[in-house]
């Protein structure tokens, strides 16, 4: 992976981090503040409660509506594609049909290959699954979640999926997603 790659996915994990644990420490009555950013083989950001001292650490994945749509964004990034070449290439493919068994089949393969991966560190491990996709609702995501079953979250003590509210101005909506 270049360093410039490196460095963006870096702070799309920061900004992800930062605006997880925005709700995380709401919920959890905590005061998280990420600390660290290590390297493989370790998650992707370590965080402190700066009233505790505790440690968490966060795995940070991106669920994108497939693999050209997270290629064409990344694209756009690093300034391959103009927004409005990338707005009308979408509207021209746009299929009004609800593709629910692909993105449950997507989530189950993220799940999968993060659930198999072997992480170092000691301390707790969240899995934050962060939504790229622009037609994912919260009713599909619901029914989604409905259908999809963990028997074993090892190594994550939690898994939280953050939906990005469709047509807001960033507005989201974290679900958390509990091992059976």
């Amino acid at each position: 992976m270049t360093s410039k790659h490196n460095q963006l996915k870096k702070e799309t994990e920061k900004h992800i981090g930062i605006r997880f644990l925005e709700y995380y420490n709401i919920e959890q009555g905590k005061d998280y503040e990420i600390i660290d950013q290590p390297d493989p083989p370790y998650p992707d950001i370590i965080c402190a409660d700066s009233k505790s001292g505790e440690i968490i650490r966060l795995e940070i994945t991106e669920f994108w509506e497939d693999n050209a749509h997270a290629k064409d964004n990344y694209d756009l990034v690093k300034g391959h594609i103009t927004e409005e070449e990338l707005f009308k290439q979408k509207l021209s493919s746009f299929n009004n049909e609800i593709e629910t068994d692909s993105d449950k089949n997507r989530l189950k393969q993220i799940l999968s290959n993060k659930l198999d991966k072997e992480y170092a560190g000691e301390e707790d491990i969240i899995l934050v699954i962060y939504d790229r996709s622009p037609f994912l609702t919260q009713e599909r995501l619901i029914n989604i979640l409905a259908d999809i079953k963990i028997i074993n979250s090892d190594p994550f003590m939690s898994i939280y999926f953050v939906l990005l509210i469709p047509f807001t101005y960033g507005e989201y909506k974290i679900y958390r997603i509990a091992a059976t």
